[in-house]
């Protein structure tokens, strides 16, 4: 099943084109029920296509998992490799600026939580470097929500519906 082949299909400029403006997105309700999904941490080299594979049989899929964990940029929003990441942090603070101080956290202190962003003149801290910063927001996409077959089932039916009701092919 391929995703974009359920959108409607518009003209421009004269040409018969999917439109990718429309939206969709899984119901919360869906999200927060834990008999539809179990958590994976995604290893380093796995990419959606091959997720997808693995547990729905068909690359194809990936689009479900990129809906289900709210990615809306595959090529940022999901887990970047050590190589990507690295070449990602040169491009968003400049070469040479990868172990610039990106913030402080607290660090031992009784009255704030460790890791709580805090200012330079805060006593007990500990710098953050700007490509250490990267590292753990990468790292926190590691976890991901997996949505059982059977849930893919409801999804795909879901997904005709609202599109064949909300703007029908042109």
């Amino acid at each position: 099943m391929n995703f974009y082949s359920h959108f409607p299909m518009i003209r421009y400029n004269g040409i018969l084109v999917t439109d990718l403006f429309k939206r969709f997105t899984i119901s919360e309700e869906l999200l927060q029920n834990a008999a539809f999904y179990e958590h994976y941490i995604v290893q380093e080299g796995e990419t959606p296509e091959i997720l997808a594979a693995r547990f729905y049989g068909s690359s194809r899929y990936a689009w479900v998992l990129l809906l289900a964990n709210n990615i809306r940029n595959p090529y940022y929003d999901w887990v970047l490799s050590d190589q990507e990441l690295y070449a990602y942090v040169q491009r968003k603070y400049g070469v040479g600026k990868e172990y610039a101080i990106h913030h402080y956290e607290a660090a031992g202190d009784a009255e704030i939580e460790d890791g709580t962003w805090v200012t330079q003149n805060f006593a007990n801290k500990v710098s953050v470097s700007n490509l250490q910063h990267e590292t753990n927001v990468n790292e926190a996409k590691r976890k991901i929500k997996v949505l059982m077959p059977n849930a893919v089932n409801r999804l795909d039916v879901a997904l005709k519906e609202y599109f064949k009701t909300t703007n029908p092919t042109v």
